[in-house]
């Protein structure tokens, strides 16, 4: 029955079916479908639906409210199941390009420093590519980065990263393509998520210095495929290994590189505008990755399931 809590909750939140499936990534009409679904299974009602917005019945609250204290039991149990584990003593190598080691490892080190003090985490900053290797090869227990890894592998989602082109506000001349441009509020805010956001074509900035990424880094395949599609390559300024690089030399104004969100929200910049562009990049999903088929150590288990867990909060 529950199952179904963070759909209601969300249209909750947003007043509106429309926002809320776009939030949750799926369309409105399965969003209606789900829940339908539910207001069947109860033999009630749980939104008032109306022109301007949507509102809870009385159902509706106690669905919610229900919601929240099964949470709460659920919560209490697994605290309650896992502090005999505070003493673990075990090690866990973790690697990660930089994004994920300046900007999520550290979320999910704190969580896990608060629960399990005596755990100790080695991190290991490397190429996505150079990454996998050392994975297959057992010179780290997990990895964190894009979920395109290898059969050999196996990975959890934790959260998706939509990427987006930053261009420098100081490079931008066109009054269309100005008035196109996300700001880094929109992206915190979800709007680039929306279906009815306004889109370019790789011609539209074509003649924008490009910042490259090295093929040593995951998103310069998917890049290269966009460029083909269109038939058209920007003259590229700089190359560098790292996405977050490229974003913060962006953000002087040398060029335009292709970013995720996720470093949008985690780092937002007044300097740059940001755009969808009409062939569309596929979403990618920030992962916890592990070598499949073999053993997972109890300290490997702890940190997926923290990460899993912080995620899935940040995201409620």
């Amino acid at each position: 029955m529950f199952e179904y809590e963070r759909y209601i909750r969300m249209i909750h939140e947003n007043n509106s079916f429309t926002r809320a499936a776009e939030k949750l990534y799926i369309t409105q009409p399965a969003l209606s479908i789900i829940v339908k679904k539910l207001e069947d299974e109860l033999g009630k009602e749980l939104f008032i639906r109306t022109k301007k917005k949507v509102t809870l019945t009385e159902a509706g609250q106690r669905y919610l409210d229900a919601a929240d204290e099964v949470a709460g039991i659920e919560k209490r149990f697994r605290d309650g199941l896992m502090a005999p584990d505070s003493s673990y003593t075990g090690v866990v190598r973790v690697g990660g390009a930089g994004v994920c080691v300046n900007y999520v490892i550290p979320r999910i080190m704190n969580e896990l420093k608060r629960k399990y003090p005596r755990l100790r985490i080695e991190i290991s900053e490397e190429s996505f590519y150079t990454l996998r290797e050392m994975l297959l090869g057992k010179k780290l227990d997990l990895i964190l980065d894009s979920e395109s890894y290898h059969e050999d592998i196996s990975h959890v989602r934790l959260f998706p990263n939509i990427l987006l082109y930053a261009v420098p506000k100081a490079l931008l001349s066109s009054p269309a393509l100005l008035k196109k441009g996300m700001t880094a509020e929109d992206i915190i805010n979800g709007k680039h998520m929306s279906e009815n956001i306004p889109v370019i074509t790789l011609a539209d900035v074509v003649d924008i210095p490009y910042l490259s990424l090295t093929p040593q880094n995951e998103l310069f395949s998917r890049v290269e495929a966009l460029f083909i599609h269109y038939g058209l390559r920007p003259v590229t300024a700089m190359h560098f290994n790292q996405q977050l690089t490229s974003y913060r030399y962006a953000e002087q104004g040398f060029g335009a590189a292709f970013v995720g969100d996720t470093l949008i929200k985690l780092q937002p910049s007044d300097k740059l505008l940001f755009y969808v562009f009409d062939h569309g990049m596929s979403k990618r999903w920030i992962s916890v990755a592990y070598k499949k088929d073999e053993y997972i150590s109890k300290g490997s288990k702890l940190f997926i399931e923290t990460s899993k867990s912080v995620f899935r909060e940040e995201g409620e």
